[in-house]
């Protein structure tokens, strides 16, 4: 997921999962705090699916706003009788959010740059073995290329001679 900060994000916008990239991903695993597509759900996040802690993304949030209002009501009673401004509460709740949003982000970008750095390093692995390989047979194939060579022009000198 190519995200910088979900603030400010339409929850019902199309995400591409980070892992298969074909994928909409449209669920949420509270284990992890990701947004998963369905293939991670039966693979990397199975355990946490078993466990009833993946979620359909839009149902989690609506179940996030519900619950923050249903504290909201029980709360503000405290709230008030403490004289403590309600929208300085909600700022800093707010800023706490987004601190952690920030967080999942910086983690989610590093875990795949982790994976990018592996996958380079596969690569390189691969190639180097490939080379490693076409240098050993190269001696082999220079020999029997030489040999077909001889092989041709002796035919050839031998039909250029009738023979």
């Amino acid at each position: 997921m190519n995200v910088t900060s979900l603030e400010g994000e339409d929850p019902k916008a199309i995400r591409k999962c980070p892992l298969h990239s074909r994928n909409e991903a449209f669920l949420f695993c509270a284990q992890c705090v990701e947004i998963i597509c369905e293939n991670c759900k039966k693979t990397i996040h199975s355990e946490h699916a078993e466990r009833g802690m993946v979620f359909e993304y839009l149902d989690f949030i609506n179940l996030a706003r519900s619950r923050i209002h249903s504290y909201k009501e029980k709360f503000a009673k405290y709230i008030i009788d403490a004289n403590v401004p309600k929208k300085e509460i909600y700022d800093s709740i707010l800023k706490i959010n987004e601190e952690h949003i920030e967080q999942l982000y910086l983690n989610q970008r590093a875990k795949i740059e982790e994976q990018f750095a592996y996958l380079f390093q596969i690569l390189e692995t691969l190639k180097n073995i490939e080379l490693e390989h076409l240098t050993k047979n190269r001696e082999f194939f220079k020999l029997l290329f030489g040999r077909i060579l001889d092989n041709y022009n002796n035919m050839q000198n031998d039909i250029d001679e009738g023979i």
